[in-house]
């Protein structure tokens, strides 16, 4: 149980694909609205007793709007709303057009164009990230971030990134 309430327009459900389609998403979590996304479409792998694993998920115009709590959560609460997303794996991740704003005490990141396309296969990941721009305040300093890009393999095994490309 995620804890979260999920509003769609419409709902397409392809039974003999395990596939889901919505349109107009809205993730809301004690009545907050936390993600929105034009489209959402899902393709589910297994469900197993401790976790879900999805074939491939695709957000098309998703916007994220998180209060990250200060300090690690190591008070013995789990206080990080992302941590119920340690029970699910994505095999292919596709985000286009995302919007993404991360505030923390007096601190704000806002990114925007973001496409993320994220390949997992066994213990390795391949992630491309691309950015178009945003910015970065905190408390009087405000930075204005240009067009970031971003190859990367991990390895989860070995606990290792190797960057390909980095703009």
């Amino acid at each position: 149980h995620l804890g979260v309430e999920i509003d769609a327009s419409r709902c397409h459900v392809e039974p003999l694909e395990f596939s889901v389609q919505l349109d107009d998403v809205a993730v809301k979590q004690h009545g907050e609205v936390l993600a929105t996304a034009e489209l959402a479409q899902v393709s589910l792998r297994s469900v197993l007793w401790s976790h879900v694993t999805l074939d491939e998920l695709k957000l098309v115009r998703p916007h994220l709007t998180l209060t990250v709590p200060q300090g690690g959560g190591d008070d013995g609460k789990r206080s990080c709303p992302l941590d119920a997303l340690r029970q699910m794996k994505v095999e292919s991740l596709l985000i286009e057009g995302a919007g993404v704003e991360l505030r923390q005490a007096g601190r704000q990141l806002v990114l925007d164009g973001v496409e993320l396309k994220w390949a997992a296969r066994r213990s390795q990941v391949n992630l491309q990230l691309a950015v178009k721009g945003g910015h970065l305040v905190d408390g009087e300093l405000d930075l204005s971030l240009d067009r970031t890009l971003l190859d990367a393999d991990l390895d989860v095994d070995s606990a290792s990134v190797t960057l390909n490309r980095a703009e």
